[in-house]
């Protein structure tokens, strides 16, 4: 509605222009009138007109005096000058004040019809201009948010359905077809949580750049602190941009951008129209669930598969259990090799069913590795990260190597008991046969042996709990104790047969570990 003010100090004038304005086919709501530039001022002050007709020479204050002040107060004012006069400084004054046209009188009504026009033309374009700018400025501070709350919508048809959404501010039509992708950022805390955020920021405005420059627009959002979610939106003119082949090529700079993280991308079905992207996502999300089957940094489109899951054979843990019982470590891990290959065929086996799978078998090495007392196996993990280990593989071939890993460190246990066994033996076969020997040292068996001195010690603490210096003493009170059951034996003899060069020492030594003094022990044996 046009609001329009008549200013001229004839009144024949004013009505006869008011009259002949009413019969226009105009949408002009109010015309208010003036007689003078002072009373039209007055008027203007709180009719805030959109135009001005208003003639030149006018007593107290004219139309070009009174037109400059009220650019002052309404700039977007449209002037409309009427003057019977061929006044050159009126015209300048005119052209200053950037007033829209200048009528000569008397009126030609047809002329002052076309020039209302383009004024009110003018007026409807401006005020269109104000609220696109009104809009831009909105959506520029908005968009990501706006852009972040209908990707999120999106994944879910009853919000769809229940809730309304202006698209335009995204610059889509509901009609429109649309592709869902899903990128999976897989970081393994090689970025701070600040650089992840910042690196899947910088992917999502990379993205929507390439699909804005080829007339597509990339509805994104992080979903999950993990999920980069983009639904790209295509006008029907394009719907050749949404080719596998085309995608493939708008997520190429992903690959740059990730550099140093690794990541899977999940494409989904094409649609058409908004209510149903849904259904995209939903297929993306299945898509990306394959990502367990590939390497990483792979890119997956979406295809119908009715493949059956695989199905898990009791037989498969029982040949691991023989072959684990028979140290056949070679063929154990050759067999898990050979699953994981049989596994990758059957992409619609659930990766948590396959893990579970891969657990059991493992948790078998620990029921084994306790019953053959591989400390070094079972203590080296604790049995409920197991599963945790599992489940923060994104992988099957992670999943392979950490069970092969598992089998072949448990053989390397075995191997390492069966040595510290052997080498055990030999140990004690030196004291058997030194101890004796007052110089009998822990230094002597390892020259011996050809073991260093902490490793030596240590895994003859680790097989037999206790230390060789304890075990020298305590074979040699065993044997002591078999001299003394002869009455023949002196304490003297006794100790220095036994290693002992102190008799007294040697006294001590015995009644800390049997209770009794040598001499007790003795009378003891004899009663």
């Amino acid at each position: 509605m046009v609001k329009l003010l008549v200013v001229d100090d004839e009144i024949t004038s004013r009505d006869s222009l008011i009259r002949n304005i009413m019969k226009m086919d105009f949408d002009i709501s109010f015309i208010e009138q003036a007689d003078d530039g002072i009373r039209a001022l007055e008027i203007a002050a709180w009719y805030c007109p959109d135009i001005v007709l208003t003639d030149v020479r006018m007593p107290r204050m004219d139309g070009i005096e009174m037109s400059f002040k009220l650019k002052e107060s309404f700039p977007d004012t449209k002037i409309i000058f009427m003057s019977g006069y061929s006044d050159k400084e009126y015209l300048k004054s005119a052209i200053q004040l950037r007033a829209l046209s200048y009528i000569e009188k008397p009126i030609d009504y047809n002329e002052l019809k076309d020039i209302l026009g383009e004024a009110i033309n003018l007026l409807i374009l401006e005020h269109k201009n104000r609220e696109n700018a009104v809009i831009s400025e909105r959506l520029s501070k908005n968009f990501p948010l706006l852009r972040n709350e209908l990707a999120i919508k999106l994944t879910n048809p009853y919000k769809l359905i229940n809730e309304q959404f202006d698209y335009t501010l995204l610059g889509i039509q509901p009609q429109w077809d649309f592709v869902t992708s899903l990128i999976q950022i897989i970081n393994k805390n090689s970025l701070t949580p600040f650089g992840f955020y910042s690196a899947m920021e910088n992917t999502i405005n990379n993205i929507d750049n390439i699909l804005k420059s080829k007339g597509l627009v990339g509805i994104s959002t992080i979903k999950d602190n993990e999920y980069i979610l983009i639904h790209i939106a295509c006008p029907p003119d394009k719907k050749h941009l949404l080719e596998s082949g085309c995608i493939k090529e708008y997520l190429k700079d992903v690959e740059n951008i990730l550099m140093n993280i690794d990541f899977f991308i999940a494409v989904g079905k094409q649609v058409s129209g908004i209510r149903n992207v849904p259904q995209s996502y939903n297929s993306a999300v299945l898509t990306l669930k394959k990502g367990f089957f590939n390497d990483y940094r792979t890119t997956l489109f979406y295809s119908e598969n009715t493949e059956i899951p695989f199905t898990f054979n009791e037989d498969i843990i029982k040949d691991i259990n023989e072959m684990i019982l028979a140290e056949e470590a070679g063929q154990a891990v050759s067999l898990i090799r050979a699953l994981a290959l049989d596994l990758k065929q059957y992409s619609n086996t659930l990766p948590n069913n396959i893990k579970e799978f891969f657990y059991r078998i493992i948790l078998l090495l620990y029921d084994l590795s306790s019953e053959l007392g591989l400390e070094t196996f079972s203590g080296n993990s604790d049995r409920s990260r197991l599963w945790q280990d599992l489940s923060n593989f994104y992988t099957l071939n992670e999943v392979e190597e950490y069970c092969c890993r598992k089998i072949e460190f448990f053989f390397q246990c075995r191997r390492e008991k069966r040595d510290s066994k052997s080498k055990i033996l030999q140990i004690k076969r030196f004291i058997e046969n030194n101890y004796m020997n007052s110089d009998l040292s822990i230094k002597m068996i390892s020259e011996h042996t050809y073991l260093s001195l902490a490793y030596m010690c240590s895994i003859f603490k680790q097989e037999t709990g206790d230390t060789i210096n304890q075990h020298i003493t305590d074979y040699r009170i065993e044997k002591a104790k078999e001299m003394l059951k002869n009455r023949n034996h002196n304490i003297s003899h006794v100790a220095e047969s036994v290693g002992f060069n102190d008799s007294q020492y040697f006294a001590k030594i015995f009644k800390k570990k049997t209770g009794l003094t040598p001499t007790e022990f003795k009378e003891m044996c004899h009663k």
